[in-house]
């Protein structure tokens, strides 16, 4: 997390994408965040918390980032809110992918989640195609 203070930032894309914290404002919230300007997609990747205006957050960059990678961090980058960031922001963010994918399986792409292990490597195939 960046030490330097949240400072109230302008709606251009490069005012909010140098990974330092910054104040929500009104015109953030209603943004197209994942095509949407009606706020759901402008909240904690990690907690849910939907963001509001005066609200300290954080875009943390993880795509290409090679301490993401060596933590285990399979996701594009995310927004997170003070509380839940950190020194530790990438471990954290790999155990939740983790988790997430263990608890919520059955809304994972197939081909990304893991084998059973009830099942014999090379048994069967990928996918059958069947019902």
């Amino acid at each position: 997390m960046s030490e330097a203070p949240a400072e109230t930032v302008g709606t251009k894309r490069s005012d909010w994408t140098n990974g330092k914290p910054f104040v929500v404002t009104d015109e953030h919230v209603t943004m197209p965040w994942s095509g949407y300007r009606d706020g759901r997609m402008f909240r904690c990747h990690l907690c849910g918390t939907f963001f509001k205006s005066g609200d300290v957050v954080r875009l943390v960059w993880c795509n290409g980032v090679k301490e993401a990678r060596a933590a285990g961090v399979h996701c594009g980058n995310v927004m997170v809110c003070c509380p839940c960031d950190g020194q530790d922001i990438y471990v954290r963010l790999a155990e939740h992918g983790r988790i997430g994918k263990e608890r919520y399986w059955s809304m994972c792409d197939p081909e990304r989640l893991p084998r059973s292990p009830h099942v014999a490597p090379g048994t069967g195939s990928q996918r059958s195609g069947g019902r």
